[in-house]
Protein backbone atom coordinates (compact mmCIF):
# COMPACT_ATOMS: atom_id res chain seq x y z
CA UNK A 1 0.00 0.00 0.00
CA UNK A 2 2.79 2.40 0.90
CA UNK A 3 4.50 1.56 -2.39
CA UNK A 4 1.32 2.38 -4.32
CA UNK A 5 0.99 5.72 -2.53
CA UNK A 6 4.61 6.58 -3.36
CA UNK A 7 4.04 5.75 -7.04
CA UNK A 8 0.94 7.97 -7.17
CA UNK A 9 2.80 10.78 -5.38
CA UNK A 10 5.77 10.69 -7.77
CA UNK A 11 3.38 10.53 -10.74
CA UNK A 12 1.62 13.69 -9.58
CA UNK A 13 4.94 15.48 -9.10
CA UNK A 14 6.10 14.37 -12.56
CA UNK A 15 2.88 15.55 -14.22
CA UNK A 16 3.09 18.92 -12.51
CA UNK A 17 6.64 19.38 -13.77
CA UNK A 18 5.68 18.22 -17.28
CA UNK A 19 2.86 20.74 -17.59
CA UNK A 20 4.75 23.65 -16.05
CA UNK A 21 4.81 26.59 -18.46
CA UNK A 22 8.26 28.06 -19.02
CA UNK A 23 9.07 31.54 -20.28
CA UNK A 24 10.32 30.12 -23.60
CA UNK A 25 7.06 28.21 -24.07
CA UNK A 26 5.05 31.35 -23.35
CA UNK A 27 7.14 33.37 -25.83
CA UNK A 28 6.72 30.66 -28.46
CA UNK A 29 2.95 30.68 -27.98
CA UNK A 30 2.76 34.47 -28.20
CA UNK A 31 4.95 34.45 -31.33
CA UNK A 32 2.64 31.92 -32.98
CA UNK A 33 -0.84 32.98 -31.84
CA UNK A 34 -0.80 36.71 -31.04
CA UNK A 35 -3.49 38.35 -33.25
CA UNK A 36 -1.57 41.61 -33.73
CA UNK A 37 1.46 39.67 -34.93
CA UNK A 38 -0.63 37.53 -37.28
CA UNK A 39 -2.22 40.67 -38.74
CA UNK A 40 1.25 42.05 -39.51
CA UNK A 41 2.14 38.76 -41.21
CA UNK A 42 -0.91 39.21 -43.47
CA UNK A 43 0.33 42.70 -44.35
CA UNK A 44 3.60 41.11 -45.49
CA UNK A 45 1.67 38.82 -47.84
CA UNK A 46 -0.21 41.84 -49.22
CA UNK A 47 3.11 43.62 -49.91
CA UNK A 48 4.31 40.62 -51.93
CA UNK A 49 1.15 40.75 -54.03
CA UNK A 50 1.61 44.49 -54.59
CA UNK A 51 4.97 43.73 -56.24
CA UNK A 52 3.23 41.31 -58.62
CA UNK A 53 0.66 44.00 -59.33
CA UNK A 54 3.41 46.52 -60.15
CA UNK A 55 5.12 44.00 -62.47
CA UNK A 56 1.88 43.59 -64.41
CA UNK A 57 2.36 47.09 -65.89
CA UNK A 58 5.25 45.72 -67.98
CA UNK A 59 3.27 42.86 -69.51
CA UNK A 60 0.75 43.08 -72.35
CA UNK A 61 -2.95 42.95 -71.66
CA UNK A 62 -5.19 40.63 -73.67
CA UNK A 63 -8.93 41.22 -73.91
CA UNK A 64 -11.44 38.98 -75.64
CA UNK A 65 -14.90 40.41 -76.25
CA UNK A 66 -17.96 39.76 -78.35
CA UNK A 67 -21.65 40.38 -78.74
CA UNK A 68 -24.76 38.96 -80.36
CA UNK A 69 -27.85 41.03 -81.17
CA UNK A 70 -31.17 40.66 -82.95
CA UNK A 71 -32.20 43.63 -85.14
CA UNK A 72 -35.81 43.84 -86.34
CA UNK A 73 -36.46 46.71 -88.81
CA UNK A 74 -40.18 47.59 -88.90
CA UNK A 75 -39.92 50.49 -91.36
CA UNK A 76 -37.32 51.64 -93.90
CA UNK A 77 -37.82 54.46 -96.45
CA UNK A 78 -35.59 56.21 -98.95
CA UNK A 79 -35.14 59.99 -99.25
CA UNK A 80 -38.25 60.31 -101.40
CA UNK A 81 -40.34 58.63 -98.74
CA UNK A 82 -40.93 55.40 -100.59
CA UNK A 83 -40.79 52.16 -98.68
CA UNK A 84 -37.68 50.10 -99.14
CA UNK A 85 -37.55 46.39 -98.59
CA UNK A 86 -35.57 45.55 -95.46
CA UNK A 87 -34.06 42.36 -94.16
CA UNK A 88 -33.79 41.59 -90.46
CA UNK A 89 -30.28 40.69 -89.35
CA UNK A 90 -28.69 39.11 -86.31
CA UNK A 91 -25.21 40.63 -86.16
CA UNK A 92 -22.52 39.12 -83.96
CA UNK A 93 -18.92 40.02 -83.33
CA UNK A 94 -15.86 38.40 -81.76
CA UNK A 95 -12.67 40.34 -81.15
CA UNK A 96 -9.32 40.02 -79.44
CA UNK A 97 -7.30 43.04 -78.34
CA UNK A 98 -3.64 42.95 -77.32
CA UNK A 99 -2.15 46.12 -75.79
CA UNK A 100 1.41 46.79 -74.67
CA UNK A 101 2.69 49.94 -73.01
CA UNK A 102 6.08 50.82 -74.48
CA UNK A 103 6.97 53.87 -72.40
CA UNK A 104 5.30 55.73 -69.55
CA UNK A 105 7.92 58.14 -68.32
CA UNK A 106 9.70 55.66 -66.01
CA UNK A 107 6.63 55.69 -63.78
CA UNK A 108 6.28 51.94 -64.03
CA UNK A 109 9.87 51.33 -62.94
CA UNK A 110 9.47 53.78 -60.07
CA UNK A 111 6.24 52.11 -58.97
CA UNK A 112 7.90 48.68 -59.04
CA UNK A 113 10.85 49.98 -57.01
CA UNK A 114 8.47 51.63 -54.54
CA UNK A 115 6.61 48.36 -53.97
CA UNK A 116 9.89 46.45 -53.69
CA UNK A 117 10.92 48.87 -50.96
CA UNK A 118 7.44 48.40 -49.49
CA UNK A 119 8.12 44.68 -49.11
CA UNK A 120 11.29 45.37 -47.13
CA UNK A 121 9.33 47.95 -45.15
CA UNK A 122 6.69 45.33 -44.28
CA UNK A 123 9.42 42.95 -43.14
CA UNK A 124 10.83 45.61 -40.81
CA UNK A 125 7.37 46.46 -39.47
CA UNK A 126 6.82 42.76 -38.80
CA UNK A 127 10.17 42.62 -37.01
CA UNK A 128 9.20 45.64 -34.92
CA UNK A 129 5.86 44.10 -33.93
CA UNK A 130 7.63 40.82 -33.13
CA UNK A 131 9.96 42.64 -30.74
CA UNK A 132 7.06 44.53 -29.15
CA UNK A 133 4.94 41.40 -28.68
CA UNK A 134 7.83 39.37 -27.25
CA UNK A 135 8.62 42.20 -24.82
CA UNK A 136 4.95 42.42 -23.83
CA UNK A 137 4.90 38.64 -23.39
CA UNK A 138 7.95 38.74 -21.11
CA UNK A 139 6.37 41.53 -19.06
CA UNK A 140 3.03 39.69 -18.86
CA UNK A 141 4.74 36.44 -17.82
CA UNK A 142 7.00 37.99 -15.18
CA UNK A 143 4.24 40.26 -13.84
CA UNK A 144 1.97 37.25 -13.40
CA UNK A 145 4.72 35.34 -11.57
CA UNK A 146 5.43 38.36 -9.35
CA UNK A 147 1.71 38.91 -8.67
CA UNK A 148 1.31 35.26 -7.69
CA UNK A 149 4.28 35.55 -5.32
CA UNK A 150 2.89 38.74 -3.79
CA UNK A 151 -0.42 37.00 -3.08
CA UNK A 152 1.41 34.12 -1.41
CA UNK A 153 3.51 36.51 0.68
CA UNK A 154 0.46 38.53 1.72
CA UNK A 155 -1.44 35.37 2.65
CA UNK A 156 1.47 34.33 4.85
CA UNK A 157 1.56 37.80 6.37
CA UNK A 158 -2.19 37.72 7.11
CA UNK A 159 -1.90 34.28 8.70
CA UNK A 160 0.99 35.50 10.83
CA UNK A 161 -0.89 38.61 11.97
CA UNK A 162 -4.04 36.58 12.71
CA UNK A 163 -1.99 34.43 15.06
CA UNK A 164 -0.48 37.59 16.50
CA UNK A 165 -3.94 39.03 17.21
CA UNK A 166 -5.09 35.80 18.86
CA UNK A 167 -1.92 35.77 20.92
CA UNK A 168 -2.42 39.39 21.96
CA UNK A 169 -6.01 38.66 23.00
CA UNK A 170 -4.74 35.91 25.28
CA UNK A 171 -2.06 38.21 26.66
CA UNK A 172 -4.67 40.91 27.26
CA UNK A 173 -6.71 38.46 29.33
CA UNK A 174 -3.59 37.84 31.40
CA UNK A 175 -3.04 41.63 31.64
CA UNK A 176 0.32 41.34 29.92
CA UNK A 177 -0.64 44.05 27.39
CA UNK A 178 -3.25 46.78 27.23
CA UNK A 179 -6.06 47.54 24.74
CA UNK A 180 -3.82 49.89 22.78
CA UNK A 181 -1.40 47.08 21.99
CA UNK A 182 -4.26 44.85 20.84
CA UNK A 183 -5.69 47.66 18.70
CA UNK A 184 -2.30 48.07 17.01
CA UNK A 185 -2.20 44.34 16.21
CA UNK A 186 -5.74 44.43 14.82
CA UNK A 187 -4.88 47.51 12.73
CA UNK A 188 -1.85 45.69 11.32
CA UNK A 189 -4.09 42.73 10.44
CA UNK A 190 -6.61 45.02 8.73
CA UNK A 191 -3.80 46.60 6.71
CA UNK A 192 -2.48 43.17 5.75
CA UNK A 193 -5.96 42.10 4.58
CA UNK A 194 -6.23 45.28 2.48
CA UNK A 195 -2.84 44.57 0.88
CA UNK A 196 -3.93 40.99 0.22
CA UNK A 197 -7.06 42.22 -1.60
CA UNK A 198 -4.90 44.60 -3.63
CA UNK A 199 -2.44 41.81 -4.48
CA UNK A 200 -5.28 39.54 -5.61
CA UNK A 201 -6.64 42.31 -7.84
CA UNK A 202 -3.18 42.71 -9.38
CA UNK A 203 -3.10 38.94 -9.91
CA UNK A 204 -6.41 39.06 -11.80
CA UNK A 205 -5.13 41.95 -13.92
CA UNK A 206 -1.88 40.09 -14.58
CA UNK A 207 -3.80 37.00 -15.71
CA UNK A 208 -5.90 39.11 -18.11
CA UNK A 209 -2.78 40.76 -19.56
CA UNK A 210 -1.16 37.34 -19.95
CA UNK A 211 -4.15 35.96 -21.86
CA UNK A 212 -4.37 39.10 -23.99
CA UNK A 213 -0.75 38.86 -25.13
CA UNK A 214 0.13 35.16 -24.90
CA UNK A 215 -3.09 33.16 -24.74
CA UNK A 216 -5.39 31.32 -22.36
CA UNK A 217 -3.77 30.00 -19.19
CA UNK A 218 -5.64 27.35 -17.24
CA UNK A 219 -3.50 27.35 -14.10
CA UNK A 220 -1.03 30.13 -13.38
CA UNK A 221 0.29 28.06 -10.48
CA UNK A 222 2.22 26.03 -13.07
CA UNK A 223 4.29 28.97 -14.28
CA UNK A 224 7.99 28.20 -14.04
CA UNK A 225 9.61 30.86 -11.86
CA UNK A 226 13.24 30.20 -12.84
CA UNK A 227 15.04 31.13 -16.05
CA UNK A 228 18.74 30.98 -16.86
CA UNK A 229 19.82 33.99 -18.93
CA UNK A 230 22.67 32.92 -21.20
CA UNK A 231 22.60 35.54 -23.96
CA UNK A 232 25.62 37.66 -24.80
CA UNK A 233 25.08 41.40 -24.41
CA UNK A 234 27.13 44.21 -25.97
CA UNK A 235 30.25 44.87 -23.94
CA UNK A 236 30.25 48.64 -24.40
CA UNK A 237 27.96 51.57 -25.14
CA UNK A 238 29.67 52.11 -28.50
CA UNK A 239 29.05 48.50 -29.48
CA UNK A 240 25.39 48.73 -28.43
CA UNK A 241 24.98 51.98 -30.38
CA UNK A 242 26.50 50.42 -33.50
CA UNK A 243 24.12 47.46 -33.30
CA UNK A 244 21.14 49.76 -32.71
CA UNK A 245 21.95 51.89 -35.78
CA UNK A 246 22.11 48.75 -37.90
CA UNK A 247 19.22 46.73 -36.47
CA UNK A 248 16.77 49.22 -34.94
CA UNK A 249 13.45 48.78 -36.83
CA UNK A 250 12.26 52.37 -36.32
CA UNK A 251 15.46 53.80 -37.81
CA UNK A 252 15.42 51.44 -40.79
CA UNK A 253 11.70 52.04 -41.35
CA UNK A 254 12.34 55.79 -41.53
CA UNK A 255 15.13 55.24 -44.09
CA UNK A 256 12.92 53.07 -46.32
CA UNK A 257 10.01 55.50 -46.05
CA UNK A 258 12.36 58.24 -47.30
CA UNK A 259 13.34 56.03 -50.26
CA UNK A 260 9.67 55.43 -51.03
CA UNK A 261 9.06 59.19 -51.02
CA UNK A 262 11.83 59.59 -53.60
CA UNK A 263 10.09 57.04 -55.82
CA UNK A 264 6.83 58.96 -55.38
CA UNK A 265 8.58 61.97 -56.93
CA UNK A 266 9.58 59.91 -59.98
CA UNK A 267 6.02 58.60 -60.29
CA UNK A 268 4.67 62.17 -60.16
CA UNK A 269 7.19 63.24 -62.83
CA UNK A 270 6.00 60.45 -65.10
CA UNK A 271 2.59 62.17 -65.17
CA UNK A 272 4.32 65.01 -67.06
CA UNK A 273 6.20 62.70 -69.43
CA UNK A 274 5.16 61.32 -72.83
CA UNK A 275 3.83 57.80 -73.10
CA UNK A 276 3.67 55.33 -75.98
CA UNK A 277 1.70 52.15 -76.51
CA UNK A 278 1.17 49.53 -79.20
CA UNK A 279 -2.05 47.61 -79.77
CA UNK A 280 -3.31 44.92 -82.11
CA UNK A 281 -6.99 44.12 -82.59
CA UNK A 282 -8.54 41.38 -84.70
CA UNK A 283 -12.31 41.48 -85.24
CA UNK A 284 -14.72 39.13 -86.98
CA UNK A 285 -18.27 40.35 -87.57
CA UNK A 286 -21.11 38.24 -89.00
CA UNK A 287 -24.41 39.34 -90.56
CA UNK A 288 -23.60 43.04 -90.23
CA UNK A 289 -26.44 44.23 -92.47
CA UNK A 290 -28.40 43.22 -95.53
CA UNK A 291 -25.49 44.12 -97.83
CA UNK A 292 -22.60 42.48 -95.99
CA UNK A 293 -22.57 39.02 -94.50
CA UNK A 294 -19.13 38.75 -92.89
CA UNK A 295 -16.30 41.15 -92.10
CA UNK A 296 -12.79 40.30 -90.90
CA UNK A 297 -10.64 43.19 -89.74
CA UNK A 298 -7.16 43.55 -88.22
CA UNK A 299 -5.91 46.81 -86.72
CA UNK A 300 -2.33 47.49 -85.63
CA UNK A 301 -2.05 50.85 -83.88
CA UNK A 302 0.84 52.74 -82.34
CA UNK A 303 -0.20 55.59 -80.07
CA UNK A 304 1.77 58.32 -78.33
CA UNK A 305 0.58 61.05 -75.98
CA UNK A 306 2.11 63.86 -73.95
CA UNK A 307 0.03 65.59 -71.27
CA UNK A 308 0.65 69.32 -71.62
CA UNK A 309 -1.85 70.71 -69.15
CA UNK A 310 -4.46 69.07 -66.93
CA UNK A 311 -5.63 71.93 -64.77
CA UNK A 312 -2.38 71.96 -62.81
CA UNK A 313 -3.12 68.62 -61.14
CA UNK A 314 0.02 66.87 -62.40
CA UNK A 315 2.29 69.79 -61.46
CA UNK A 316 0.70 70.05 -58.00
CA UNK A 317 1.19 66.32 -57.50
CA UNK A 318 4.90 66.69 -58.29
CA UNK A 319 5.29 69.58 -55.86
Amino acid sequence: MKKLILIILFSIIFLNQSYATTLIQALSKAYKDNPKLNAERENLIISKEEINEAKSDFFPSITISGYVSDENTTKLTNRSGADVQSTDVKPSQESILIEQTLFQGLGGMANLEKNTIGLELSKLKLKKVEQEILLEAIEAYTNLVVSKKKVEINISNVNLLERQVENDKNRLERSEINLTDLAQSEASLAGANARLIEARNHLITGKLNYEKTIGVINNYENLNETYVFNYELPRSLASASKIAKKENPDLNIAILELEQSQQDILIARSELSPSASLSYKMTQTDDTNSSYDETDKEILKAEASWPIFSGGKNIASLK
